[in-house]
């Protein structure tokens, strides 16, 4: 069945930019390079997260890949508001062996140097992607699909990142090699159980970071964000909403 919705003006407030695609509007996907912008940081970057120092390798060229995805949990330690962590059918071990030798090296030191858990009222987290540690929520290379993704395309990419978090925190709690202590850190934690209760209490949303970008009458880059010369500041732009 198709249905047909009419409006003077339609806003697009989505992660996907799908409505603006199919209106017309023009849009990027990817990195820009170096020199489409004059952005220092743009395009193929390495660099060490603490000191930002930029790394060998880096070119500054544009390319098709974006910002990795994952799952925002809501997590708890509150026995009396809290389900278990479930193995997925489709748990690979594999994905998650490189923790072994970062927690036998000291390099990490618990559940929340694995999942960040920044803690929210009622005993509950938004937890999120952990920076420092190289095996986290984030699922790097395998979203490049997903923008301009059928339906079909993105359910896949959703239910592989849904997974990968669920054998995460099974690993996190279970996994044989782990030391004892590690797992016992780890098993204080569960979902909250009064929050996504309808989704078995994994949150519904994919967080997508970044999509198609809207090419609109401004397009802010990081010069925008940067110190304007004569400046304490970044440049002030007087029609600006914030």
């Amino acid at each position: 069945k198709e249905e047909v919705y009419k409006a003077q003006l339609f806003v697009d407030a989505t992660y996907e930019g799908d409505l603006a695609a199919m209106a017309g509007v023009p849009y990027s996907l990817g990195r820009e390079s170096r020199d489409e912008w004059n952005e220092e940081y743009a395009g193929v970057l390495y660099q060490n997260f603490r000191t930002k120092e930029v790394l060998a390798g880096s070119t500054g060229l544009g390319d098709d890949r974006i910002q990795a995805y994952n799952f925002r949990l809501c997590l708890t330690k509150n026995k009396d508001n809290q389900v278990p962590f479930r193995k997925p059918a489709s748990y690979n071990r594999e994905d998650y062996v490189s923790l072994i030798e970062d927690v036998a090296e000291g390099r990490v030191k618990g559940f929340s140097d694995v999942c960040n858990t920044v803690m929210i009222p009622n005993g509950k987290t938004d937890t999120n992607n952990h920076h420092y540690c190289l095996c986290s929520t984030d699922l790097p290379e395998e979203n490049r699909e997903y923008p301009e993704g059928s339906r079909k395309v993105r359910e896949r990419i959703i239910k592989r990142h849904r997974e990968y978090i669920q054998g995460l925190l099974w690993f996190l709690q279970n996994d044989e090699e782990l030391p004892d202590w590690f797992k016992e850190d780890s098993r204080q934690w569960g979902y909250a159980a009064d929050e996504f209760e309808d989704t078995d209490h994994f949150p519904p949303q994919l967080y997508v970071r970044e999509a198609r970008r809207i090419h609109g009458e401004y397009v802010f880059t990081e010069n925008d964000a940067r110190i304007a010369p004569g400046l304490d500041r970044s440049p002030i732009h007087y029609d600006s909403i914030a």
